[in-house]
């Protein structure tokens, strides 16, 4: 209960921060375009994932980014900044003319009647977010103002449907943040390509996901209603219009 209170505390301070003129926000997110800030996004998650045993070392190049990266050219990256300094990334693996086909998410290994749902979905609609990657310590206000970008991002892109792999032990805790948002693909975890153990293979519809959050409030303890609450408050400003 003290986390949660400690979460809709740091999120009400910096939805104060955005609003008031005289106060500067404390995280700042935003899509990265300069080579150096790509690097660098790609770094940090590269070297997280290393480490975490997530990806194998050997496909590191000295740069500390991999070697190969077959999904770098249908990439955009976000980043996080305190004072400066990168705290949260995550990349959007996604293209206008792309569909499910051209992302990691294995649609094989998935609920064979959201794989067709997916699939038959125009080009351009299916993104999937990958390399969430922060620096130890990072709010996690920090990390849902990078997916505030994110999902605002893809409100201006018409990319209705956002899919990616979760850590198992991170799925509670998101859950907890997104509720009825996140849909599951798959009962069981399943791999993905390139990454190393199980992930929890989810989905978001951007334009009704957070209605069905509203929905199952009353199914959750008080925390997590007030979490829930506030995150949904906080993501308002970039979705207005998927309602």
């Amino acid at each position: 209960m003290a986390k949660s209170f400690e979460l809709v505390r740091d999120i009400t301070l910096e939805t104060a921060r955005e609003k008031l003129p005289l106060l500067q926000p404390h995280y700042e997110a935003h899509l990265l375009e300069s080579p150096e800030e790509i690097h660098e996004a790609r770094r940090l998650a590269t070297l997280t994932f290393s480490a975490l045993g997530k990806i194998d070392s050997a496909e590191l190049g000295e740069d500390g980014v991999l070697r190969h990266d077959s999904f770098l050219d249908r990439s955009s990256f976000f980043g996080t900044f305190v004072d400066g300094e990168m705290s949260v990334t995550t990349r959007l693996i996604w293209t206008p003319d792309g569909t499910v086909e051209d992302l990691r998410l294995p649609t094989e290994r998935i609920d064979r009647d959201k794989a067709i749902f997916l699939k038959e979905q125009p080009p351009g609609t299916v993104a999937e977010i990958g390399a969430l990657a922060k620096v130890r310590g990072s709010s996690n206000v920090a990390t849902l103002k990078l997916l505030r970008e994110v999902f605002g991002f893809a409100d201006q892109n018409d990319i209705r449907y956002l899919v990616c792999g979760l850590e198992p032990k991170l799925y509670p805790t998101y859950n907890k943040l997104f509720g009825g948002a996140l849909q599951r693909l798959h009962d069981e975890e399943i791999e993905f390509p390139g990454i190393i153990g199980m992930q929890v293979p989810l989905m978001i519809d951007l334009r009704h996901s957070f209605e069905h959050q509203k929905d199952e409030m009353h199914k959750r303890t008080l925390g997590d209603r007030a979490i829930g609450f506030f995150v949904r408050n906080y993501f308002r400003p970039n979705v207005e219009s998927w309602h």
